[in-house]
């Protein structure tokens, strides 16, 4: 029980909610806790770090479902077509952590405000789950991401909504 409290201790000392992180704040800050991973990624997106992308983000569960939609929609009806790097193109001013809810100490969720580059704002609810000592966000579990997808000199762009 006393290590169960430690836990959830770590897990609840998160950034301050409400306080607005600019991109040039960001930081590849590790993924010891849930709000560093969701930090890391974003540092990493923004910087086009696709190993560290895939470090803190389940990026095979995205691919799986880019490569299902690709075939659903005949734009690669056999399969051929196979997601690398995945570039996010959708350039940001900053983030801010509104809450988050512990769905168990293995899985966070958090609610963010993302500001785009025109200052337009729009809320993620991105969850996270400790895989071994770390922390990985659930690409899937954002509501929408605008991406290009990048293989041997192909390139294709969208919108993904799971």
């Amino acid at each position: 029980l006393e290590k169960v409290n430690q836990e959830l201790a770590q897990l609840l000392n998160w950034k301050k909610p409400g306080e607005f992180v600019p991109t040039t704040r960001w930081a590849d800050v590790g993924a010891s806790t849930p709000t560093d991973a969701l930090l890391t990624f974003f540092w990493a997106a923004e910087h086009e770090q696709h190993d560290r992308v895939e470090q803190v983000a389940d990026v095979q569960a995205f691919r799986n479902y880019a490569n299902r939609v690709t075939r659903e929609t005949d734009q690669d009806p056999e399969g051929r077509f196979t997601v690398g790097h995945i570039m996010f193109r959708e350039h940001l001013r900053g983030l801010q952590i509104n809450s988050q809810w512990l769905n168990s100490l293995d899985e966070v969720e958090l609610e963010v405000t993302l500001t785009r580059g025109d200052g337009t704002t729009y809320v993620q609810r991105p969850k996270l789950r400790r895989v071994g000592g770390e922390w990985q966000l659930d690409l899937m579990s954002l509501t929408s991401i605008k991406f290009t997808v990048v293989e041997t000199g192909k390139s294709a762009t969208g919108v993904a909504q799971p």
